[in-house]
Parts: C-alpha cells; structure tokens; sequence
C-alpha cells in the first residue's frame, strides 16, 4: 500500500499510527522518528516530499501532512548521508 505525496493526502488517522506501533514492525538498522503533534509518532526512513513526509516502513508507507508534525528526529547515519552529499 503506497500512497504518492501529494498536496491533498489524507492526514494520518491516529488508529493507523497506534495500529503501527501495536503490530511492533521491524524497524530498519538507522530509524528516523517522525513526532507527530497528537502525540504519535512514526519510525521508519523519513523522506521529505514537499508538503509531507514520507515514512517507508517495511508494512509499506505513510505519508503526513508537514502541519500535523511536531519534528522531525533524523538517525545518526541519516544525517552522515546528508552531510556527504552536501
């Protein structure tokens, strides 16, 4: 299930993030969290795509409207990748 980060994606449904955490998906080696303002969050590879992110989880991936987010908490080796290609 991918959706494609457009300026009209649906904002992500509390049930849908607390479904996320309950199924506990394995998470990849170098997470990044996306901290959203309700108090959820989600793990996974983060991808800023404009108006939202994008988090990649193994189960597929969430997109989140930039004003539903609180921040954005990059892994270490995220940030080492974005430092090289600067």
């Amino acid at each position: 299930m991918r959706r494609s980060p457009e300026a009209g994606a649906r904002p992500v449904p509390p049930a849908a993030v607390a479904a996320a955490l309950l199924l506990g998906l394995a998470l990849p080696a170098a997470a990044d969290r996306l901290v959203l303002k309700n108090g959820g969050s989600l793990i996974g590879k983060v991808t800023d795509a404009g108006a939202v992110y994008v988090v990649e989880m193994d189960g597929g991936s969430v997109s989140a409207r930039k004003g539903e987010v609180l921040r954005v908490e990059w892994s270490t080796v995220a940030e080492e990748i974005a430092r090289e290609a600067k």
